[in-house]
């Protein structure tokens, strides 16, 4: 669980530095989307 973890800081920093808007989803979401891009 841990490099999850790590592994989403990264995308999101890299999103973030790109000016890439970022959306999250609770896993309870209907289509089960948790990025939205």
């Amino acid at each position: 669980m841990l490099k999850l973890g790590r592994a989403q800081g990264v995308s999101i920093a890299a999103a973030l530095n790109s000016k890439i808007p970022i959306t999250e989803y609770s896993p309870k979401n209907k289509n089960g989307n948790y990025w939205k891009w």
